[in-house]
């Protein structure tokens, strides 16, 4: 099985260290940084979970030229976060012929849109992409954080979490379930909705212990 993943990549720094006492110039931590070390983000973290779905999976990927860099430093007793550094490159669109050239290299048998909101991808150049998929019968899946519409409609399948379906809401798409053949939304420590294009509930799942409290949702 071929796949081909469209989308923005990170690197994920972790600087871990220990925080012991207040600067006495200002009411903040003092960080001593201890250890680092990094791992592929966003786009990047899809691709390994897609490869180890399957030893049989083979993905390629066409990522943004410039990734993003993201540091976390994070109190090593604790394992919590204390500060974040983004470092995103000036925004450039995924241009339609790059996609043409790898889907016309090989066959694929799904495709898949990473979108972080970075500026690789947006609501053109993945509405272009989802129409010449469906002519072809590749199915495409989108992860976005983009309003859906007239764009949407020929995605296989969307993705989105809880806040991401109230900014549907916010943007008068009252039924975002119009705009893909299915649409996912995540609701956190509630689990998962799969909607069918009437709206109706496909699929619903729901964490079975409420007692656990997630504090690090990092890779989620």
């Amino acid at each position: 099985m071929r796949i081909l993943l469209i989308g923005d990549y990170a690197t994920d720094v972790f600087v871990q260290g220990r925080c012991e006492r207040l600067s006495p110039e200002r009411p903040c931590p003092v960080f001593l940084p201890m250890a680092s070390g990094s791992n592929a983000g966003m786009a990047g973290n899809v691709e390994a979970n897609l490869r180890s779905l399957s030893p049989g999976i083979e993905v390629t990927t066409l990522y943004s030229e410039n990734p993003s860099v993201k540091i976390r430093y994070v109190d090593k007793a604790s394992n919590q976060h204390l500060l974040r550094v983004d470092t995103d490159p000036a925004p450039a669109h995924f241009p339609i012929s790059r996609f043409l050239d790898a889907v016309n290299s090989g066959t694929f048998s799904a495709v898949v849109l990473s979108d972080y909101h970075k500026g690789l991808l947006n609501t053109d150049n993945m509405g272009a992409i989802a129409d010449i998929c469906d002519k072809r019968g590749i199915p495409v899946f989108c992860d976005t954080k983009a309003i859906l519409s007239d764009w949407s409609r020929s995605i296989t399948a969307i993705k989105i979490n809880a806040k991401e379906y109230a900014a549907q809401l916010a943007a008068n798409v009252k039924n975002p379930w119009d705009y893909c053949r299915n649409l996912i939304v995540t609701q956190g420590g509630d689990g998962i909705v799969l909607f069918a294009p009437d709206g109706s509930e496909r699929y619903r799942a729901k964490h079975g212990d409420k007692d656990i409290h997630v504090y690090d949702t990092v890779g989620c």
